[in-house]
């Protein structure tokens, strides 16, 4: 099965990088071509930060889990 992700959020960055894991061939389509720093940010509540580390990946960008 060949999926399809539309949009570059959250979950549109996670769900292919899960479902790639796992073997599956995922395309992921963003019309932004690139997301600017807005002096915004994402705060998650409590708890969802072990998710990062669920998923070994680094939410800080610096290469590594």
């Amino acid at each position: 099965m060949r999926i399809l992700v539309v949009g570059g959020g959250i979950a549109g960055l996670t769900t292919p990088t899960v479902l790639g894991r796992l073997g599956h061939p995922v395309r992921l389509v963003e019309r932004t071509p690139a997301f600017p720093t807005v002096g915004a940010g994402i705060g998650p509540a409590a708890g969802p930060e072990a998710v990062p580390d669920a998923l070994q990946v680094d939410p800080g960008g610096k290469g590594g889990a």
